[in-house]
């Protein structure tokens, strides 16, 4: 029983921890540089939008593991009033 629930909250807890580390990239590479270079706004422009796809595809499982918590939730209360 322990077990089936901790495997429920995994994708959460999965999709928090990419939204975090989505975020720290995206802070990471939102510092300016003391003298911008074309090559060097071109890469950091880069690194920012795979940091937002990050955040979003984290965001995106954490939602998942959500519904997935609450269905598992809701099947296992309407299986115990069927009986």
């Amino acid at each position: 029983m322990k077990i089936a629930y901790r495997l429920r909250v995994v994708p959460l807890l999965a999709g928090i921890a990419v939204t975090l580390i989505g975020g720290v990239r995206y802070a990471g590479a939102a510092l300016p540089y003391p003298d911008p270079t074309p090559q060097l706004l071109a890469g950091q422009a880069l690194q920012l939008s795979a940091a937002r796809a990050l955040i979003i595809a984290g965001l995106a499982l954490a939602a998942v593991g959500v519904v997935w918590l609450v269905l598992a939730q809701w099947r296992g209360a309407s299986g115990r009033n069927r009986t």
